[in-house]
């Protein structure tokens, strides 16, 4: 989080520079007012960044319990058991 922060004030601060070098007559408020609208649009990017960043890490949680309760559901009673020489079962070395 502390990265997009960074990256965020950084990139950000270069596009308000650009602006200001692009008319250096603006004032402050008017250059202001330009970066913010810079700004909106930034954020709004970083926001779906991280949403999809925090869903897709939801997923690599969830995804060992929900994988261990459909293989427990598909493999108890011996309901699929492993054919010979499946996963080197019963060999020994």
């Amino acid at each position: 989080m502390l990265g997009a922060l960074t990256d965020t004030t950084i990139v950000h601060a270069s596009a308000v520079r650009e602006l200001e070098r692009v008319d250096p007559e603006l004032p402050s408020l008017s250059l202001y007012s330009s970066g913010m609208r810079v700004g909106y649009d930034h954020i709004g990017s970083l926001v779906n960044t991280l949403v999809l960043a925090y869903v897709g890490s939801i997923g690599l949680v969830l995804s060992v319990p929900i994988t261990t309760a459909i293989a427990a559901l598909m493999f108890v009673g011996g309901k699929m058991a492993l054919r010979p020489g499946e996963l080197h079962a019963g060999h020994k070395h």
